[in-house]
């Protein structure tokens, strides 16, 4: 998986975190579906979603700094081995008038 596939999953589990920290009607049924969710996955021994000060500490915590940690290693990958280089504008030309030649 690449980072930037962890990466997006990673804020996007800090985001749910941070919704269920909101404590409103909306959020608590939020974390009952969840808590029958994460049991139904087999995944409840992980995480209690019920309990506020966990889920809290990951949304402060924990999460940010991994986030961080996975940003980092980001930078020093683009860093150390560069970007991709763009696709040269002649070969896709090229390519997209012979596939047009083709349907004729």
């Amino acid at each position: 998986m690449g980072l930037g596939v962890l990466s997006f999953a990673v804020s996007v589990l800090t985001a749910f975190t941070g919704y269920l920290s909101r404590g409103d009607f909306f959020a608590q049924w939020n974390q009952v579906q969840s808590k029958d969710a994460f049991n139904g996955a087999g995944l409840d021994g992980f995480l209690n979603i019920l309990n506020n000060g966990q889920v809290y500490g990951l949304h402060i915590v924990v999460l940010p700094m991994i986030l961080i940690g996975l940003v980092g290693i980001h930078l020093l990958a683009v860093r150390s081995k560069g970007v991709v280089p763009p696709y040269s504008v002649r070969s896709s030309e090229t390519e997209i008038s012979s596939a047009h030649k083709g349907e004729n």
